[in-house]
């Protein structure tokens, strides 16, 4: 945690196979608060060529590229935490424990997720970005109170924000968090807090 940037914390599923790569593929998936469909690269070749301002990402082209676009495919819910719960869990919202009704930081439900799914295939799972649907204290919470921390919901790996408020202080180590009961946001490396390790890093 050295450097000064922090990976953009996305809420972002690795899920890299056990063995046998050729005959099942990496998977990655990206899922982005506030951004539209026609936001992404793939789709701002028009604007370019019309010489109009325009968002590239060779990384991201490269992704839609080579993988699949899910041209069809819908966010349950118009804020982030019921729209991450119903992806990870499968639940509609109409079922969902965490619902649109701005219910952050509430656990998700102790069911198979998709992660557990992923791992039942084979698969090593990563979480990385804010989660923001873990349980526990809702500023500033800990692995040990949260009982739906990521790794106890089908990933191997997590790194990032575990509750909302966190992942809206972009400089966690300088910029206070006022509603912390530790003043700061927390970062977690698995289940160790690795804020104080982040000088100047953007999130």
């Amino acid at each position: 945690m050295r450097g000064k940037h922090l990976f953009p914390l996305l809420s972002l599923l690795l899920a890299v196979p056990f063995a046998m790569a050729a005959q099942r593929p990496n998977v990655i998936l990206i899922l982005m608060d506030d951004m539209g469909w026609g936001d992404l690269p793939s789709y701002q070749d028009q604007r370019m060529k019309e010489g109009l301002p325009a968002m590239d990402n060779p990384g991201l082209r490269t992704l839609a590229r080579e993988g699949m676009t899910l041209t069809r495919h819908y966010s349950s819910a118009p804020l982030c935490a019921p729209a991450r719960a119903s992806l990870f869990t499968g639940v509609h919202q109409g079922h969902a424990k965490v619902i649109r009704d701005r219910s952050f930081d509430l656990p998700i439900e102790h069911a198979p997720t998709l992660g557990t799914v992923m791992q039942s295939a084979g698969y090593r799972t990563a979480l990385i970005g804010k989660w923001g649907i873990g349980g526990g204290t809702e500023h500033a919470g800990t692995p040990q109170e949260s009982t739906s921390y990521p790794t106890r919901r089908g990933f191997d790996y997590y790194f990032g924000y575990l509750d909302h408020v966190s992942g809206h202080h972009h400089y966690p180590k300088e910029d206070p968090n006022p509603i912390s009961p530790t003043k700061r946001s927390g970062i977690w490396d698995g289940d160790k807090c690795v804020t104080a390790d982040c000088d100047k890093a953007y999130s």
